[in-house]
């Protein structure tokens, strides 16, 4: 089950991504969960890819590309089952 920050996250890329064609930044993230920190963002992020509801691009080096975060499948499920 999903925590009210991680439904925020999944909110906001949704929304992000409908509006502008790209992910959302990490402070854009932030500000959505209404989280100071772009650490604790980061880790929620982490979460999202470990649960299976959001994808992310990576560099060579393994960094995470900034805006390349998309929901999966999984993760545009778990926002339908939410506002219904």
């Amino acid at each position: 089950m999903l925590n009210n920050v991680s439904l925020k996250m999944l909110e906001e890329i949704s929304r992000h991504n409908a509006l502008y064609g790209l992910g959302p930044s990490t402070r854009d993230l932030a500000e959505a969960a209404e989280i100071a920190s772009t650490s604790t963002v980061d880790y929620h992020i982490t979460k999202l890819i470990v649960e299976g509801l959001v994808s992310v691009v990576v560099n060579q080096n393994g960094r995470r590309i900034s805006r390349a975060i998309r929901l999966t499948d999984l993760g545009e499920g778990m926002i339908g089952e939410v506002m219904i």
